[in-house]
């Protein structure tokens, strides 16, 4: 699966990109896929310091496009995107 992640914000403000391609089992793609599917709500317009994440995943001809804030932002996809940096 590839994926493509931007996350912007917090105190600092300088971004960070994750970028590449992954191996997972294909219960790991469905549980990311149905968190990426996840209806948000309306998005807080009072957060200042949080993050904000733009994320993409692509496998096959399923592709997933989606942005999240912290608050928002599913545990499937958080712990994902922790997988990541802990990788890098």
């Amino acid at each position: 699966m590839k994926y493509k992640i931007l996350i912007e914000g917090g105190f600092a403000a300088i971004p960070k990109r994750y970028e590449g391609e992954v191996i997972l089992t294909s219960q790991e793609m469905d549980v990311l896929f149905t968190a990426m599917e996840a209806v948000l709500p309306a998005p807080n317009e009072a957060l200042r310091d949080a993050f904000s994440y733009h994320i993409r995943l692509e496998h096959g001809n399923r592709i997933y496009d989606k942005r999240f804030n912290e608050p928002d932002l599913p545990n499937a996809i958080r712990n994902f995107v922790t997988q990541l940096k802990q990788g890098a």
